[in-house]
């Protein structure tokens, strides 16, 4: 499963003079939870700069090998913390898993192999 989501208007740093102005500080990550037991998280991905300079925003990507994950219900949080800002947020969303579909064998049709 490919994610991807954009969190607008992050804080700039502020009385940091180690950093380039109008610097980020964005850390955001996916867990994958199934009843009260969280099965799967992504690495933390941190952003230190917007990347989506049109609308003041960052985009994060995100990819679940859904192949580690049984068949099953879940529910997926997203982290989002802006440290600069000292706000944070965690969405969720329902997702379902089921079993991979096998292809279809095609049936032989009446005549084939006739040589007509």
């Amino acid at each position: 499963m490919y994610l991807l989501y954009e969190v607008y208007d992050p804080a700039s740093e502020k009385g940091n003079a180690n950093q380039p102005k109008g610097s980020i500080d964005l850390l955001s990550s996916l867990e994958v939870i199934q009843g009260s037991a969280k099965v799967y998280e992504t690495p933390l991905v941190q952003a230190r700069q917007v990347n989506v300079a049109g609308r003041n925003a960052v985009a994060v990507e995100l990819d679940v090998p859904l192949a580690k994950l049984k068949p099953g219900s879940y529910i997926c949080q997203v982290n989002v913390i802006d440290a600069a800002a000292g706000n944070f947020a965690f969405p969720r969303f329902a997702l379902l898993v089921r079993e991979p579909v096998s292809p279809a064998t095609p049936a032989a049709s009446p005549g084939s192999g006739s040589g007509q």
